[in-house]
């Protein structure tokens, strides 16, 4: 089992503890896709995004996990900086996304990608984790880097959104693609996610064979 690094999203949000325990779990429609609790009013938004994004990324040739966590969080800590809206534990294989109702909370403080929260963009943030976890299925390299991690996290984030919302956030982000693999560094992530969401997708989109660069990406050639 790989070191339990977190891959998050990045916002005012503490969901860094364990995942809670004895809540009652229901399973997504036709998915092996658990989530928790099961009679939260966001389940059906949380199945939604997670069945889209699993759906967009086989499509690239990615195998989904056999079976999917995800619990969705109500509590806010606003006193807690430089958090998550999410977050995936690759060492349990579990996923933790901020409410919708802990989103608006947050919001004011850090709009994600500079935009008003909205349920499409909600979406987006489970989207992100998820993309995640069936990365983290798929790699070929013992420990991949964060920073190819969170390359595929955000270039599948982006590409399932909805077009009015995805050319918001192209618009809205406007720096240019990595030209060459060794700018997609940890480093970069870290000092400015959104730039470096946005730099991603544009340097996917701007591949001729995407296959073929996912395929060097999840063999360790293309990021390290």
């Amino acid at each position: 089992m790989r070191p339990a690094f977190l891959f998050p999203l990045f916002l005012l949000l503490n969901l860094s503890g364990a995942f809670s325990s004895g809540m009652e779990a229901s399973t997504c429609t036709d998915a092996e896709i658990l989530v928790i609790p099961a009679a939260h009013e966001d389940r059906q938004e949380v199945c939604v995004a997670a069945i889209a994004t699993i759906e967009l990324m086989q499509n690239y040739g990615f195998e989904p996990p056999p079976r999917l966590e995800i619990e969705i969080r109500d509590s806010v800590d606003a006193r807690q900086v430089n958090r998550h809206f999410g977050h995936f534990d690759p060492f349990e294989g579990r996923i933790a996304v901020m409410s919708w109702k802990a989103c608006l909370q947050v919001d004011r403080a850090r709009k994600p990608f500079g935009l008003e929260m909205s349920h499409a963009l909600h979406r987006s943030i489970i989207a992100h984790e998820v993309a995640h976890a069936v990365a983290e299925w798929n790699f070929l390299v013992a420990e991949p880097s964060l920073a190819a991690h969170e390359y595929l996290a955000y270039v599948f984030q982006i590409a399932g959104m909805p077009h009015v919302l995805q050319q918001a956030v192209l618009k809205q982000i406007d720096v240019p693609a990595f030209e060459k693999a060794e700018e997609i560094t940890e480093t970069y992530y870290s000092l400015n996610p959104d730039y470096f969401a946005l730099k991603s997708f544009r340097h996917f989109m701007q591949a001729e064979d995407k296959l073929r660069l996912i395929r060097r990406l999840l063999s360790g050639k293309l990021i390290r």
